[in-house]
């Protein structure tokens, strides 16, 4: 199984995407903006349909500049319009959304081509996909880490990492950049709608584990990792596709954690 050449780039990009996305979702998920990942996965498919229009044989670029184009769109509404969140998620979610849908029809792109975004296929990465997705991730990882302290106060409190002399404006966008980057590498890995998963479901188990930042940083990013890797050994070995079995498997793992702790606080 892991012999195969399709199954070890499937394993890497799983795992190094499974990991940044980890990392970010614990404080997307701790600063209540877990819907942004769906906001941009599913806005993405604007990058698809412009890509396809402007004839890109490779719709990377598009999708990943679309996805920080409505990234920072989320936080300019935030800023310059007084609206909260969650509400210039939903604002551009329905937007992007329904343009991206018109522009798709159209092109009169195959559904074939739509269906494939919007649930991915790990399967069929290239090499350029790999280094594409370890690179993203080693540069968000080693960032996130060495700055982690601002990002955890910031996280806790902006107004108090202001007056310790965090640049907390700058970081806001920064993280945005890098969410909507992760996200648009994973949309044409998992799809759109099961990138979500990936983002959100191993903070959410890590957090049902423990309380401390650092802590669900930890776990978050092991059942990130051994998410990806159980769920495309789950989906070879069953015939299932691997998109919806490594996002169920994420899912499992967040059902399971109440099992989890009952079992260790007996032992």
């Amino acid at each position: 199984m892991w012999d195969e050449p399709f199954m070890q780039r499937a394993l890497l990009v799983g795992l190094t995407l499974g990991l940044s996305a980890s990392f970010l979702g614990v404080f997307a998920t701790a600063r209540r903006m877990a819907f942004l990942s769906d906001t941009v996965a599913h806005g993405s498919l604007l990058g698809v349909a412009g890509g396809l229009a402007l004839g890109f044989s490779n719709l990377t670029w598009p999708i990943i500049m679309v996805s920080l184009a409505l990234g920072g769109g989320i936080m300019w509404l935030r800023e310059t319009a007084s609206i909260m969140t969650d509400n210039a998620m939903a604002l551009i979610f329905s937007g992007s959304v329904a343009l991206a849908i018109l522009a798709l029809s159209w092109n009169q792109v195959s559904p074939a081509v739509a269906h494939g975004y919007l649930f991915g296929d790990i399967l069929s990465v290239s090499q350029a996909d790999v280094y594409w997705s370890a690179t993203a991730s080693i540069i968000i990882l080693t960032i996130g880490f060495r700055f982690l302290n601002s990002l955890i106060l910031i996280t806790l409190n902006e107004d108090l990492a202001m007056v310790n002399g965090v640049s907390v404006r700058l970081w806001n966008y920064l993280f945005m950049a890098a969410l909507a980057l992760v996200i648009a590498l994973g949309v044409q890995m998992l799809g759109v709608i099961l990138m979500t998963a990936t983002v959100v479901a191993p903070p959410l188990t890590a957090q049902r584990i423990t309380n401390g930042l650092k802590s669900q940083l930890c776990w978050a990013l092991i059942f990130g990792a051994f998410g990806s890797i159980a769920g495309l050994w789950i989906s070879f070995s069953m015939n299932w596709p691997c998109g919806p079995t490594i996002a169920l498997t994420h899912c499992i793992f967040f059902m399971l954690t109440p099992l989890l702790r009952f079992i260790s606080s007996s032992g």
